[in-house]
């Protein structure tokens, strides 16, 4: 923003008027760069290392070394999905004190890496993530929806340490206080 303001200024006390398309790439660029840098600088985002090599549910399982996890299923495509994601902060902090870590798992092995990146970043989403590939995301959807390909998002699911499904279709995150209480009633 200060980076502006002096743009502001310095075009003001120069007696000049900034170029619209010069605006708009600097101002792009502010946000690609802050975007970034907000991913990478996010003490709480995790992308879970070689995530584009993970193929099915036990290996994600695996990564997650003996961790209860709130599977979060969604895309960059899918509304729906953004929505929940107005509660993604109430979630991460009411699941960190279950010991429960949140996983994201961005299905649609098409979607551009840059764009799975930036819907984390601009969500300030919480937890671990991975973007599955169609090995990734055929596996999970076999084993939610019986087939291969076919599946309806958001959807979550709550994991044992040992990948065991304890809710394989768990309360949206804007159920607030009846998806804790679910969750609360399946690991006590």
């Amino acid at each position: 923003m200060k980076k502006l303001l002096c743009l502001n200024d310095c075009c003001r006390l120069k007696k000049r008027s900034i170029d619209y398309n010069d605006m708009k790439r600097f101002l792009l660029t502010i946000i690609l760069v802050t975007s970034i840098k907000l991913l990478v600088h996010a003490q709480d985002i995790n992308l879970i290392k070689d995530y584009n090599k993970i193929s099915s549910e036990s290996e994600l399982v695996s990564r997650l070394k003996g961790k209860k996890f709130f599977l979060d299923l969604w895309a960059p495509w899918c509304e729906p999905c953004k929505e929940e994601f107005k509660h993604s902060d109430t979630l991460f902090n009411e699941l960190k004190k279950r010991d429960i870590v949140l996983l994201y798992v961005s299905l649609n092995f098409n979607v551009k890496e840059v764009d799975w990146k930036t819907d984390i970043s601009t969500y300030n989403l919480k937890g671990f993530h991975v973007l599955a590939n169609k090995e990734l995301e055929n596996s999970l959807t076999k084993l939610i929806w019986g087939h291969p390909g076919g599946y309806s998002i958001p959807r979550y699911l709550l994991i044992s340490s040992t990948g065991k499904i304890l809710l394989k279709d768990a309360l949206s995150p804007d159920q607030g206080t009846k998806l804790y209480n679910q969750i609360d009633n399946v690991i006590k």
